[in-house]
């Protein structure tokens, strides 16, 4: 005669239903991370191609999809009367994703919480090195021939009012404050910018820069929404997979003891 099969207890299979709603909703965090992360960097630094959150965001979108997934494998495991196969394919991708979830959310603090010194330089290589001012910029309807990222450098200092990386005598540090003794017409405060000659010979340092440009650096206040989002990142995927371990372990311990 067959054995019958003990019915799951009430209390555990309300609170496996309640796991798998919690882990739908962490599968939506995750991808909300990855969206405003991505958004912050699409904001300020898109046309610069730093790239700085590219795999982070990649890997929250994946971990969404395996978090959805394993969330069906459980709920197809009550609907089919708590089979052990599909319990340990739940268990399984919980397990690995738990330890992605550790590296990355380590990973993104670890990235948030340094000064970025790699990104800093890159910006004033491949950008500011780099920089030229048109000679026919002022002529009407002239055409910029400038790449877009030196078009999208003089839009960033005058969106976030703010000259150079770490303040505007960093102009004198690349060819074109070396040659010029001056810093670009974007760095001019709003009075001033009018003028389009106002930033010639405000370098190596002048007297009363501060009425004429804006003397602060851009790069805090271009990275700062950044860090700000890889930050929350990496606390929400390090909370998470401490809660999927233990998600794991209850499971794991309901099959062995065969209460499922």
């Amino acid at each position: 005669m067959a054995k019958l099969r003990v019915p799951t207890p009430k209390y555990i299979s309300h609170f496996l239903y309640g796991s798998h709603g919690l882990l739908i909703i962490l599968a939506i965090g995750f991808s909300l991370c990855a969206f405003f992360t991505s958004h912050a960097e699409r904001d300020s630094l898109q046309e610069f191609k730093l790239h700085i959150t590219d795999h982070f965001v990649t890997s929250y979108y994946v971990t969404t999809f395996f978090l959805l997934f394993a969330t069906g494998m459980g709920i197809v495991a009550q609907i089919r009367g708590n089979k052990a196969f599909f319990w340990i394919i739940y268990c399984a991708i919980l397990g690995i994703m738990s330890l992605v979830e550790l590296a990355v959310g380590g990973s993104a603090l670890s990235k948030s919480s340094n000064n970025m010194n790699g990104i800093r330089t890159q910006l004033q290589q491949n950008v500011m090195e780099t920089y030229w001012r048109d000679p026919d910029f002022h002529k009407p309807n002239h055409t910029d021939r400038r790449s877009d990222e030196q078009k999208a450098w003089d839009e960033t200092q005058i969106k976030y009012e703010c000259c150079g990386l770490n303040n505007y005598t960093d102009w004198q540090t690349v060819q074109f404050g070396r040659t010029s003794l001056s810093v670009p017409t974007s760095c001019c405060i709003e009075a001033t910018r009018e003028d389009e000659w106002c930033g010639i010979n405000l370098l190596p340092v002048h007297p009363n820069a501060s009425e004429i440009i804006n003397e602060e650096g851009c790069f805090l206040k271009i990275i700062t929404n950044v860090k700000f989002q890889l930050h929350v990142m990496g606390y929400f995927g390090l909370i998470v997979s401490i809660f999927q371990f233990g998600i794991v372990g209850i499971v794991s311990y309901l099959l062995i003891s065969k209460k499922i």
